[in-house]
């Protein structure tokens, strides 16, 4: 997963900071072409990303005599839920799974940040330009 996102959002880089300019400026300004390199090194420190939220909720096992079940308490379990393609998903999450996707989530939080961080800097590059 953690390479098909990346992959993902290196090709929305190559659109957001094209390569066509590679001229350094005669005081050492960087160009677009080591602003994008500088973008993927910073996103490949991040490591798996994942865009949505984990949510506790109770199931049933489907179990014929659980208590739990029967008493109404269920089991717990947990759920993400994201957007994709405009459309609201979800998917259960097993409890080995719970902490690497909440990880995943922060690295999520840490990805749309520097997002915006490199697109101010791309856009500071463009008005010295």
């Amino acid at each position: 997963m953690h390479g098909v996102f990346f992959h993902i959002y290196y090709r929305k880089c190559e659109l957001a900071f094209p390569t066509n300019v590679t001229q350094q400026d005669g005081d050492g300004k960087m160009n677009e072409e080591e602003l994008l390199e500088k973008w993927v090194a910073e996103v490949r420190k991040i490591g798996p990303v994942i865009r949505g939220s984990v949510s506790p909720f109770k199931r049933k096992c489907g179990k014929k005599g659980c208590r739990k079940c029967a008493s109404g308490e269920g089991h717990p379990s947990w759920q993400l839920t994201f957007y994709l393609n405009g459309k609201h998903s979800s998917r259960h999450i097993g409890d080995s799974q719970l902490a690497k996707v909440k990880s995943a989530i922060e690295n999520g939080k840490r990805l749309a940040q520097l997002s915006v961080e490199f697109g101010l800097e791309y856009l500071k590059f463009l008005k010295n330009k």
